[in-house]
Order: structure tokens, then C-alpha cells, then sequence
């Protein structure tokens, strides 16, 4: 039993890399992520793969270093290539929304798998650019336009990626950090308490 071999290095790097282990990565790591692979996965078209790999070194980090992350990344959308990344990818999800709210079911179509179907173009628009299409959501739902539309905004989100999950817990936390407005009341902590 001694001389059998043990599991292969590959093996063992994967199955430690399998595992969340929330550790803290170095400042330089960090910037490179926020400066270059996110940016690049924004610019890029959708790709599932390129969203998992993004994803598989995200969920390894402490929650506080992600959303410092994707705060970080959000600031980088004010560079041109971003920045028509950013508002093609808002103009997009609004259209897709648009169609979604004009062929919204009734609850007994909804129930009935054959009958609602939620579109796959918008997960995939949600590879790239998660952060500006859940603004356009919240922005509907905050400011009363679509309040009754939740259920098929979450129909909609259901099969989109881990990643695009914890862009929304990112956004909402933003959000709700944020003071109250005349326009925004919905988002408001002083309403949780």
C-alpha cells in the first residue's frame, strides 16, 4: 500500500480548486481581474465557458472581495469599449424585458411548462455584462412600472449563471445602501425595520 501511487497532481489541483475556499487573494491579483478579465469578458460575446472560468476564480473570494471586485469593474465601464459594451447591453435587456412584459401569461399559462418559456438570449446576454442588465430591472421595479412584474423577471433569471446570482446580491446591496429618493422608495432599508 505504500508504493501505490497517490491521486495525480492534476487531480488534486482540481478537486482543491472544486471546493470554495474563500480565500483572500493579493492586491495585484485583484487589479487584474477588475483591469482585465472582467473587462474583457464584457467586450467579448456571450460564452458560457468564459463566464464559468470567470466565475470558478470569483467564488473562491471572500464576498467582501467580490463585490469590491465588481464594484471596481463597475467603475471601468466609464472607457469607450465599456462604455458601448455597457449601454448596448442595457439596450438589449430592455428589449428583451419589452417582450417579456407584452407576453407576459396569466399565473395558469405560467404554471403550464409548454406554455411560458423564458428567453435564452437573455441569459446569454448576462454572460458578459451581468451589472447594467440588473439595473435596468431594478430600475423598473423601484421606480412602480413593473412591480407586477417580478415573477416573470425571476422566470426569466432562473436559468442564467452563478455568477449573474451574485451580480444581483452585488446590486442590491448597492441599492440599498443608497438614500431614498422621490423615485426610489422601493430599495429602502429603513422599510426592512
Amino acid at each position: 500500500l505504500k508504493d501505490a501511487p497517490g491521486p495525480s497532481p492534476v487531480i488534486a489541483a482540481s478537486a482543491h480548486s472544486a471546493a470554495p475556499s474563500n480565500q483572500i487573494l493579493d492586491d495585484r491579483l485583484v487589479a487584474m481581474i477588475y483591469k482585465h478579465l472582467l473587462p474583457a469578458i464584457s467586450i467579448a460575446k456571450p460564452n458560457p465557458w468564459l463566464s464559468s472560468m470567470a466565475w470558478n476564480v470569483l467564488r473562491q473570494l471572500a464576498i467582501f472581495q467580490r463585490y469590491l471586485i465588481y464594484s471596481c469593474w463597475e467603475t471601468r465601464y466609464s472607457q469607450f469599449m465599456l462604455k458601448y459594451s455597457y449601454e448596448e447591453a442595457k439596450f438589449e435587456a430592455k428589449k428583451i424585458l419589452k417582450r417579456v412584459v407584452s407576453s407576459d401569461k396569466s399565473d395558469r399559462d405560467r404554471d403550464d411548462p409548454n406554455a411560458y418559456k423564458p428567453s435564452p438570449v437573455f441569459c446569454q446576454l448576462c454572460q458578459t455584462n451581468p451589472i447594467p442588465i440588473v439595473e435596468v430591472m431594478l430600475k423598473d421595479i423601484e421606480i412602480g412600472f413593473n412591480v407586477n412584474m417580478i415573477q416573470p423577471y425571476v422566470d426569466l433569471t432562473s436559468r442564467c449563471s452563478e455568477m449573474m446570482t451574485d451580480v444581483v446580491g452585488y446590486v442590491l446591496a448597492r441599492n440599498c445602501e443608497r438614500g431614498a429618493s422621490e423615485t426610489r422608495t422601493f430599495l429602502n432599508p429603513a422599510d426592512c425595520f
